[in-house]
């Protein structure tokens, strides 16, 4: 297929961690002519998206924090939460479905691209006959057929036999509880939500990959240097870590002293307060280092800053690209965003995973000997962490990663990747 101008539909919810790497991988778009991109999100994140050039329409707007409410839980991931999480998934999504169904009719797009998250938006377009792309941040939430599973507490690949089998007991959990939740939730759903769907979707296409991906292309948003596994579908393209530019207004550090900027990302307020404690204790350790720390409040950003010590700093809401040019070091959550604007500003980090897929990002950070990872649940290893995050001199990993980073064809890929879905 070809057209002189391709109009792009591009899906993600208002999540930080989903939405800022999809407008930064169409902000290069927004100034060729042969694209007509809109973006689609929750109401709460249309004035940053407009704010950046891109024309926006809010996704199911007379339930603004709907998203939000969905993946930020009071409390770390457990079989209660994840119940309510699925739960409330699965009722959002009859009216998103019947909503974007209802855009696309009318609005006659030739592509869209569909967050991994939104996979019912990919029903939707399999409906309608519309090429679709997967966009995925996290490339490992794909299903491991022969490496180290995700989501299972940070699983690497083995080194003995024992490991192999954990590894291969894990994917076989992994995929039960795929099918189980599918059945007990999904289906039923979609029997009732829409029968075309119903009939059409499978959870594994006949070739074995997964029916929630793209079979057109998936756009990885990662990097694959920093990836252990090599059973990711072959029509998975790796475009490398992206981010939205925009003007970043200067950052003063508050001191002159050697700086760690301290964050555990946008969600998990059930974890805030504890990150402080953990953060005054490194204080009081070292009171030679000065602690920024972010609540991860972009709403509440014009707030004061709070001098909690003399060495300890909390701002409701720090840009990274702002400060991270002048911080010493990090400590996050393994969160995908902070990662890797870490490792593309060169910032030595100490991860303490809290939730979801931080530990396997952590992981994969250890495994590639790119950053020093620490336990949540132990104090003594955040310490000892944080001494040698300190006295550590050789970075050279976490140096090639910034190098191979910076290296990406993006907008080259992604371009090439909407060329084969138009033919």
């Amino acid at each position: 297929m070809t057209c002189s101008v391709i109009k792009l539909a591009v899906f993600a919810p208002p999540l930080s961690g989903h939405l800022y790497p999809v407008l930064g991988l169409m902000q290069p778009l927004l100034d060729n002519p042969n694209y007509d991109i809109t973006v689609y999100t929750g109401l709460t994140k249309v004035p940053v998206v407009q704010a950046l050039g891109f024309k926006c329409q809010a996704l199911l707007p007379d339930q603004p924090d709907v998203f939000d409410n969905i993946a930020s839980t009071d409390t770390k991931l457990n079989a209660s939460t994840l119940y309510g999480q699925i739960q409330a998934a699965i009722t959002m999504c009859q009216d998103l479905m019947t909503q974007v169904e209802a855009i696309l009719r009318e609005t006659q797009p030739d592509v869209a691209t569909v967050d991994f998250v939104f996979a019912p938006l990919g029903m939707v377009c399999d409906k309608l006959g519309l090429p679709w792309l997967t966009t995925n941040p996290t490339p490992f939430s794909i299903e491991s057929k022969t490496d180290a599973p995700a989501f299972l507490g940070g699983l690497k690949p083995p080194s003995n036999w024992r490991q192999a089998l954990r590894n291969r007991l894990g994917r076989g959990a992994v995929h039960g509880f795929k099918r189980l939740v599918y059945r007990l939730f999904v289906k039923k759903a979609l029997k009732r939500f829409d029968p075309v769907i119903y009939q059409q979707f499978k959870l594994y296409r006949e070739n074995g990959e997964e029916g929630f991906y793209s079979p057109y292309g998936i756009l990885a948003l990662g990097m694959e240097e920093l990836e252990f596994r090599k059973d990711f579908p072959a029509h998975l393209t790796w475009l490398g870590p992206t981010y939205p530019k925009k003007p970043v207004a200067d950052f003063q550090l508050p001191t002159d002293l050697a700086t760690v900027l301290v964050t555990n990302g946008t969600l998990l307020p059930w974890g805030k307060e504890s990150l402080l404690t953990i953060v005054k204790r490194l204080a009081q350790a070292h009171p030679d280092i000065c602690f920024l720390v972010t609540a991860g409040s972009e709403a509440r950003q014009d707030q004061p800053v709070e001098v909690i010590m003399d060495n300890v700093y909390r701002y409701q809401y720090i840009d990274y690209e702002a400060v991270l040019p002048h911080v010493d070091y990090v400590i996050h959550h393994g969160g995908a965003g902070i990662l890797y604007a870490s490792i593309r500003h060169g910032k030595p980090a100490l991860v303490i995973p809290h939730d979801y897929d931080q530990f396997d990002y952590a992981a994969r950070l250890e495994w590639a000997d790119a950053a020093l990872v620490a336990s949540l649940k132990r104090p003594d290893s955040i310490e000892a962490g944080f001494k040698q995050l300190l006295s550590r001199t050789d970075w050279t990993a976490m140096k090639t990663l910034q190098d191979q980073l910076l290296a990406y064809p993006t907008q080259e890929r992604l371009e090439e990747a909407i060329a084969r879905v138009l033919k």
